[in-house]
């Protein structure tokens, strides 16, 4: 068994003392567990965590394809800058998707 420790100290994402995610997901898993497919919700990337910087998008559509894609779109907010318009979410099948804390 492989120590998880530090990996999950990274991606733990608790709301209400409840772990919602426990490991990186495709955008779609994360998105098919919430109400309104995510809508006003936050997610990140696990790769953009090597930034101190606020980096996540601000989901404002989504729109399933089939069981297993969604084309979704938000908000950027990367490196503490945020996108005036809505813009389409890129790489929603990468297993690298988090809900981000409240």
């Amino acid at each position: 068994r492989k120590d998880m420790s530090s990996f999950s100290n990274l991606l733990k994402v608790v709301s209400g003392g409840q772990q919602l995610v426990k490991h990186p997901q495709q955008l779609h898993n994360v998105c098919n567990s919430l109400y309104q497919y995510g809508v006003g919700k936050k997610v990140t990337r696990t790769i953009w965590s090597k930034w101190d910087e606020d980096c996540f998008y601000t989901i404002t559509k989504v729109r399933k394809l089939g069981m297993n894609s969604v084309r979704a779109w938000g908000f950027l907010t990367f490196r503490g800058v945020k996108t005036e318009t809505p813009v389409e979410i890129r790489s929603p099948r990468k297993a690298q998707w988090t809900l981000v804390e409240k």
